[in-house]
Formats: structure tokens, sequence, C-alpha cells
């Protein structure tokens, strides 16, 4: 079927689109790297094959994200160098695919996408064609951001006219639109450096710069770390002061406490008895017997 889309017969070529689409609009047959060489054919002489292209991404366009998933596909196809696109032709096609991305979802993840590639191309022409995408692109805020996030996939390809004119067109659209949301005077001036400089020139520049910015940077005092043993920094009055010897007496345990309280009482009541006379009516016998178990508990 690819080969009979770009057949060099009107007829064939008027065939192939004709089936194709009943096909596909039908549901009997989903399209792959068909649809490149559809959109091939919206440069087609003929016009009547060219309305039939356009009918047939009008009626691609009614199914859910059916376009937004086959742009990928059909960028890298058209770009490919061994397809020989003139890069006027390229843009023209381009711009009536991407006419139906409409979502800010869909722009983003393009974005994203469409940046991620530069890592993949291997040409000046491919870098190019990502470019004008790009460019192609109704930005978004959301998108807009994504190409700020994906600087390091491109930034090394801004030297090329073909790169860096697509990108600052982007800018251009966004400043006529006057959203101030977006925030376009550092991104442009990075872009504007990195193309006149070169990207190592500016990022020696940028590290000169951070590092002139710390060293005037004060640390501040809760930064500083502290010295070792005690938190003074500096000896004061206080630690030429000769400690006072402390004159408290020593504790002593409980038990001993105890002790010391049950043989002071029994010494009293020693004494005590020893002293006061005894009663008439005490046996002499009985006095003397209390008076040797006070002694036997004493000792």
């Amino acid at each position: 079927m690819d080969s009979r889309l770009c057949d060099e017969n009107v007829s064939v070529r008027l065939t192939a689109i004709t089936v194709l689409t009943q096909l596909v609009l039908k549901d009997v047959m989903k399209v792959k790297g068909q649809v490149s060489e559809v959109a091939a054919l919206l440069l087609d002489p003929e016009p009547h094959i060219d309305n039939l292209a356009v009918n047939f991404f009008n009626e691609l366009a009614a199914k859910d994200n059916a376009i937004y998933n086959l742009l990928p596909d059909i960028i890298s196809r058209l770009s490919d160098p061994e397809r020989g696109m003139k890069e006027e032709d390229f843009s023209t096609v381009m711009k009536q695919r991407f006419s139906y991305i409409t979502k800010e979802r869909q722009t983003e993840s393009l974005v994203e996408k469409l940046c991620q590639r530069f890592r993949t191309a291997k040409t000046e022409r491919q870098w190019a064609d990502i470019a004008v995408s790009l460019s192609l692109l109704s930005m978004c805020e959301r998108g807009f951001k994504k190409l700020q996030e994906c600087w390091e996939c491109y930034s090394d390809k801004l030297t090329e006219d073909a790169v860096y004119q697509p990108l600052l067109s982007i800018l251009a659209k966004l400043r006529h639109r006057a959203e101030p949301q977006f925030k376009l005077e550092e991104f442009e001036k990075k872009l504007i450096a990195v193309h006149t400089k070169g990207l190592e020139d500016v990022e020696n520049e940028e590290r000169e710069q951070q590092l002139e910015k710390q060293k005037n940077t004060p640390v501040p005092k809760s930064a500083r770390r502290p010295t070792r043993g005690r938190g003074k920094s500096q000896m004061d009055d206080s630690d030429l002061v000769t400690p006072k010897t402390s004159h408290a007496r020593p504790k002593t345990s409980p038990l001993a406490v105890t002790k010391k309280r049950r043989k002071k009482t029994l010494s009293w009541q020693r004494v005590r008895l020893q002293r006061s006379p005894p009663p008439s009516h005490v046996p002499d016998a009985l006095i003397y017997t209390t008076s040797l178990s006070f002694g036997s508990i004493t000792q």
C-alpha cells in the first residue's frame, strides 16, 4: 500500500488513497507507516488527490488522539534524509498536522517527545525539522515550561541557525500574545548567548559567576562549625577563676543511717535506765536481767 500511495501514475495514487480511507475510517485497518505517505499527498500536484488527503486527516481527527499518536512517526519518516523532502514542503505538511493539536496536555507531551528526538537525530537537517515542528505547535504555558526543562536536549545545537531561528520564533509568538505567565526574558538571553558564544563558553561563564557569588556571600553564624571541646571560641575571665572547694559532707547510705539511729536509741535507753531509780515494786533480779539484756544489744 505504501508504494501505491507514492506511485508515479495518478490513477494508482487516487485509488490507493480512496481505498485506504475507507479501510481506516471503518476500522478495518489500522494505519501505521502509511499515514506519512498520506501526509505527503498533501503536496500532490493533482488537486483531487490533495483534497482526499485533507479529508482523510479530517476524518481521522474525529477519533480520540489518533493524529496525536501518529505525529511522532510522521515527523520521523518525513524528516528521513533518504526521503529528501524539501524544508518548505516539510513545514507545509506539518503545519496542517499540528492544527489538530488543541489540548494543553497533548502539546506538553509533544514538546517533550520532540526535544528528546534531538538526542537521536544524526543530521543538521533532522535537527532543523524538529525545531520547525516545535515552532508550529500552539505553545501553551505547560508546553513552554517543558521546553525550558528540556534545555539540555537541544542547547548544544543552538549554534545552528536552522535550530536557533525556529525556537526564537516561539518567543516572538508568545510575546505577541502578551501573556504575563510566560517569563521570556531570561530564556531569550540564554538562547542568544549560546547561539553567539557557544554552549561551552556560556557554561564556563555561568560557573565563574556562581563561584564569584559564593565568595562574596557571607557565611551566616548558624552555619559556622563549632570548635571542639567547649562551645566557646575565645577565653573569658570565668576560665581563669579557680573553682571553689566544696565542704559538704559526704552522703551516707540509708542502711548506715538506720543502724546509727538504732544504736543511738538503745544507748540512750540504757543511760536513762541506769540513772533512774528502780521502782519499789520491781524485784532486783528483774532490774539486773534488763540491764544485762540492754548491754548485750548495744554490744
